[in-house]
C-alpha cells in the first residue's frame, strides 16, 4: 500500500503528523517521528485501546505493536532495512490483525475498508526473512505488529489468516501448541486450533474478526485501576478477572495451565474481546499461546529428566501447586476421566515425528505422557475429595 509524504497540521503549539484511528474514527492526533509518538491530544476517549488514559501509556501501548527486540535475526531485519523496528511498524500504518487500530498521516484519504488486513491483501516478506531468509519486497504486513519471541508470520490461505509459528532447532514449542490444543479440547475450553504445518512449525487462523479489538488482562486491570507491576504474579487479580471472564472459563484455564505446565500465562497472554465500535466488552478470547509449557526447557541428556521438574506459574501464583487451589475441578469432571485414558495416546501422536534421536525421543514421549497423566490424576483426586 504506496503512502504519500506525510503532511504537517500545526495546532497551537502542537504539530499533528498522523492521527491514531479506531475503524474510520480518529481517536487521538499524533506527532509522531521514525515510529515513535512523540505528543499526543486525545479527540475521541471512548474509542481510546482500553487501559490508555494518558500520553504515556499511549507511547507504551504503541510501543508493545513491535515486533520483540528478543526475537531471533531481528538485528540482522534492522540493518538490512535500516529502520529502527517503530519505523516498520509505521511502514504498515500500525495496522495489525489483533485489532481495528492504525495511524493515518495527514493529509491522507485512506479508509479502514482500503488498508486494514482482515480484508486486503499483504506481504509476507518480513515474516519469511526472519524465519528463512530471503529478499524483502514489501512492508506492509501484519507480521511487523506480531509480539512474541517465536519466529511467525501471517499468511493467507483460501481467504484465510493463518499465523505460522516456526519451533526452533532445540525447541517444540509448536508441538506444544498442538498437544495443547488438542487438551483443550478434550476439557471443553474455548481455545484457538493449532495444528502441524510443516516440519517445524503449527499454523492456527486468526481468531480476531473485522471490527473487533484483543484487549489484554493487563489492558483490562489497568481500566480498572488494579495496581500491575510489571512481571508479577499475585492473587489480587483473581476476583477482578473472574468478574469479566467467568470464574468456571478462568478456572478452565488454570486447569488446563496445570496439567500442561504453562510458564508464560502471563497477563498479555489472556485477552477479552472487545466491539471496536462501541467499546463494549464480548467476552473471553480463546485460550492462546501455549508453547512454553509441557516441560519445553527439558535437557533429555540429564540423568532422569523428569524427576522433580520445576516450573513457574503464572498470573495469580508462582507456582501451579498453589495456583490450582484457586480453582473448582467439579464442573471438569467427567472431561477429566476421559483425558486420564487418552492423554499418553495424543502425547504420542503429537511428538512421534518430533526432531530428535530416536532414542531420546522415545524417552521424551514415555516419559511426558506418564507426567501428564499424574497431573490430570492429581486434579481427579480434588475431585472426589
Amino acid at each position: 500500500m504506496p503512502i504519500g509524504n506525510t503532511t504537517v497540521s500545526t495546532v497551537g503549539k502542537f504539530a499533528v503528523t498522523h492521527h491514531l484511528m479506531c475503524l474510520d474514527f480518529a481517536v487521538a492526533e499524533l506527532n509522531f517521528h521514525k515510529g515513535t509518538i512523540m505528543e499526543s491530544r486525545f479527540l475521541d476517549t471512548k474509542r481510546l485501546p482500553l487501559g490508555v488514559r494518558d500520553y504515556e501509556s499511549l507511547r507504551k501501548w504503541f510501543e508493545s505493536r513491535r515486533i520483540p527486540a528478543s526475537r531471533e535475526h531481528i538485528d540482522y531485519l534492522e540493518q538490512n532495512l535500516n529502520m529502527s523496528l517503530g519505523e516498520l511498524v509505521q511502514k504498515s500504518l500500525g495496522l495489525s490483525l489483533s485489532d481495528a487500530f492504525w495511524v493515518k498521516p495527514v493529509g491522507e484519504s485512506l479508509t479502514w475498508a482500503q488498508v486494514n488486513f482482515f480484508k486486503n491483501d499483504f506481504s509476507d516478506d518480513i515474516g519469511e526473512y526472519l524465519m528463512d531468509g530471503g529478499e524483502i519486497h514489501s512492508l506492509f504486513t501484519p507480521t511487523n505488529t506480531t509480539d512474541g519471541v517465536m519466529k511467525k508470520k501471517w499468511v493467507i490461505k483460501n481467504n484465510i489468516r493463518y499465523l505460522i509459528k516456526q519451533g526452533s532447532h532445540t525447541g517444540m514449542q509448536h508441538l506444544n501448541e498442538v498437544l495443547s490444543a488438542r487438551i483443550a479440547k478434550q476439557l471443553g475450553l474455548s481455545h484457538v486450533p493449532y495444528f502441524h504445518f510443516g516440519a517445524n512449525s503449527c499454523a492456527c487462523p486468526c481468531f480476531v474478526k473485522e471490527g473487533q479489538n484483543l484487549v489484554t488482562a493487563y489492558d483490562y486491570l489497568l481500566h480498572r485501576k488494579v495496581h500491575v507491576p510489571d512481571g508479577r504474579s499475585n492473587e489480587s487479580y483473581y476476583p477482578p478477572l473472574c468478574d469479566v471472564f467467568g470464574k468456571q472459563w478462568i478456572d478452565g484455564m488454570l486447569l488446563l495451565d496445570y496439567i500442561i505446565m504453562n510458564s508464560d500465562r502471563h497477563l498479555k497472554n489472556l485477552c477479552l474481546l472487545q466491539d471496536a465500535k462501541t467499546g463494549n466488552l464480548l467476552g473471553s478470547a480463546p485460550i492462546f499461546d501455549n508453547g512454553n509449557s509441557l516441560a519445553h526447557g527439558i535437557n533429555l541428556l540429564k540423568h532422569m529428566p523428569f524427576e522433580n521438574l520445576k516450573c513457574i506459574a503464572r498470573p495469580f501464583s508462582k507456582t501451579h501447586d498453589q495456583q490450582i487451589l484457586l480453582i473448582d475441578p467439579r464442573p471438569f469432571k467427567e472431561q477429566l476421566y476421559l483425558l486420564d485414558s487418552k492423554i499418553q495416546d495424543m502425547v504420542i501422536t503429537v511428538y512421534e515425528k518430533a526432531d530428535m534421536r530416536n532414542e531420546l525421543r522415545d524417552e521424551f514421549i514415555d516419559g511426558l505422557g506418564i507426567l501428564l497423566r499424574t497431573r490430570v490424576r492429581a486434579i481427579i483426586n480434588m475431585v472426589v475429595v
